[in-house]
């Protein structure tokens, strides 16, 4: 009794399975569809992330040449370099 159980309800979810989705082909289609538009998106993603990082780079990069050509400058006059405004205030 228990197998003949076992039996219908298995006919019954491949049936089931069956009736929603046209064929297997078109399953599979979806699927792929559905990775390679995961794949694209994560790929804008990782683009848009690594420019805002290149950005934030090449930011830190031009501050620094900068504060150091400023403490060239102010070490071949002789003077004290002049503070950032930033700094010493808490």
């Amino acid at each position: 009794m228990k197998t003949a159980v076992a039996f219908l309800a298995g006919v019954a979810s491949g049936w089931m399975a069956r009736s929603t989705v046209d064929n297997s082909r078109g399953a599979v289609v979806s699927v792929a569809t559905a990775a390679f538009d995961l794949v694209a998106w994560t790929r804008r993603v990782i683009a848009t992330e690594r420019e805002y990082l290149s950005d934030l780079v090449a930011e830190a990069r031009s501050r620094a040449n900068l504060h150091q050509a400023h403490s060239r400058r102010a070490a071949d006059s002789g003077a004290r370099p002049v503070a950032d405004s930033r700094e010493g205030h808490a």
